[in-house]
């Protein structure tokens, strides 16, 4: 893994949880709990919102950013790599003018209607935050390790769209 910036924690180390799952996921719901649920976390002084509803004894928003979800049935599948960088989320809220990090926004269809999202990602690191702005806030869409060829390409596609039609700031 590149060197992480100062700003950023090492992540959970599955290897240190002797591949046991639901150690490694009491421990990412501690930070999530300490990180993200017992104090303000904001994005450019703004309040983020986090899906906060108890599903299955844990936050709805907990469960987005630790597993996938597939199929009609929307089954939770456990991700490691995005279960190992939940720390990343807030340093990188709170960082996303650091030189390694790119920041753009995107109109993406929501229902009927258009929704703005607020794209937060390191390339080099492979994490990304997605947040949706609203009227006084935004909200935590989702969080996630962007390990995969497609989702890299997908990311830099959409960045440079981005950058092509509105000058490069957000």
């Amino acid at each position: 893994m590149t060197n992480l910036p100062r700003w950023l924690p090492p992540p959970l180390d599955w290897a240190a949880f002797n591949s046991d799952w639901n150690a490694f996921h009491d421990a990412a719901h501690q930070i999530f709990t300490q990180e993200i649920m017992q104090q303000s976390l904001t994005y450019g002084g703004i309040k983020v919102i986090v899906d906060s509803r108890i599903e299955d004894g844990k936050e709805k928003a907990f469960w987005h950013i630790t597993h996938v979800s597939y199929g009609a049935a929307q089954e939770r599948v456990p991700d490691i790599a995005r279960t190992a960088k939940i720390s990343w989320l807030r340093p990188l809220l709170e960082n996303p003018s650091d030189s390694i990090v790119s920041v753009w926004k995107e109109n993406v269809r929501k229902g009927r209607g258009k929704e703005a999202r607020v794209y937060i990602w390191i390339e080099s690191l492979e994490y990304l935050v997605v947040l949706a702005e609203r009227k006084n806030h935004f909200y935590l869409v989702t969080a996630f390790a962007t390990d995969s060829d497609r989702t890299q390409r997908k990311l830099e596609k959409a960045r440079k769209e981005y950058t092509r039609n509105s000058g490069g700031s957000p």
